[in-house]
């Protein structure tokens, strides 16, 4: 049991890691700071992808709304 829980974690450490490194804003390109919260960032709910916006690249709630 503890080893299938190692190899479980090992597993989903590495799939975490490369999962990270595909978080990037839709807009600029630039991918989250370290100990960055993307909370804050904005989804395109209408986007059949899952795109993402840095709090840099948007400002007001209007002006990300009159963007989608």
């Amino acid at each position: 049991m503890r080893k299938q829980q190692k190899a479980f974690m090992k597993e989903f450490k590495k799939r975490m890691k490369h999962f990270k490194k595909l978080v990037v804003c839709s807009s600029c390109g630039t991918a989250p700071e370290e100990g960055q919260n993307i909370d804050d960032w904005k989804i395109n709910q209408k986007s059949e992808n899952l795109d993402l916006l840095c709090t840099d690249c948007f400002g007001t709630e209007e002006e990300w709304q009159s963007e989608v």
